[in-house]
């Protein structure tokens, strides 16, 4: 069986600078002594600005979580028209907990749907998930990890629902659809209201990577609008 933390070649990565900008590449191809090699990204045109002996982070993920790799630039070389770079590995990759953590405060339209066990993948095909809805709410805040929400029906801890998530941007295309399990339920601020929150499983890899991205922009939107209103 594979080592979750284990990194392929033709894996889908990020790879960002500390505080930096996320640039997406692909490993090409491996060497003994943890050495990878990729191509060096770029966003809008513009490559990814490393040097020799910088340091970078390997983002990559699995339904068991997101994982990080520390890395070296060890040197670059170039293959027709197309630049790779040499990453070698300083350290064994680690499971990172932290990111799911974060909670980012916002408001979406979230269906409440009925969940039927064993179906986890079902809602993954291009037509969505169809169940019983039993209630349309409002989110109070988000993370990678899960979901926090003010509804009118009471949901038990332990019991499983698929969520449909219209997120920002998305309005156009089919709701974010994930299985949640209740991990916490209160009493809300209004009578006959609770405040409740989910936590999401059975995410495909390439679901937490859209979360992880999403989560990102979200937060990067609202620290750039905060500091547009502080200045005004």
């Amino acid at each position: 069986m594979r080592d979750d933390a284990e990194i392929e070649v033709g894996e889908k990565v990020d790879l960002v600078k500390e505080k930096g900008r996320i640039y997406k590449t692909m490993v090409e191809d491996m060497y003994g002594g943890g050495s990878f090699l990729v191509g060096v990204p770029s966003h809008g045109g513009v490559p990814m600005l490393t040097h020799v002996d910088d340091e970078v982070l390997m983002i990559y993920y699995r339904e068991s979580g997101r994982y990080v790799a520390p890395m070296r630039v060890a040197a670059f070389e170039k293959k027709g028209e197309v630049r790779y770079m040499l990453l070698i590995q300083k350290a064994d990759p680690y499971r990172d907990q932290r990111r799911g953590a974060f909670r980012l405060p916002t408001k979406l339209k979230v269906q409440i749907c009925e969940y039927i066990e064993g179906f986890e993948d079902a809602f993954q095909g291009p037509d969505g998930y169809v169940a019983f809805l039993l209630e349309s709410v409002g989110s109070i805040d988000l993370s990678l990890t899960g979901i926090a929400m003010m509804t009118k029906k009471q949901y038990g801890l332990g019991e499983n629902y698929v969520l449909k998530l219209s997120l920002d941007g998305q309005q156009e295309k089919q709701p974010f659809t994930v299985c949640a399990k209740v991990v916490r339920s209160s009493p809300g601020p209004d009578k006959g209201t609770f405040n409740v929150g989910m936590q999401f499983f059975g995410m495909s890899k390439s679901m937490n990577e859209f979360m992880y991205k999403y989560v990102l922009e979200q937060q990067q939107k609202q620290i750039k609008l905060r500091k547009q209103n502080e200045s005004t």
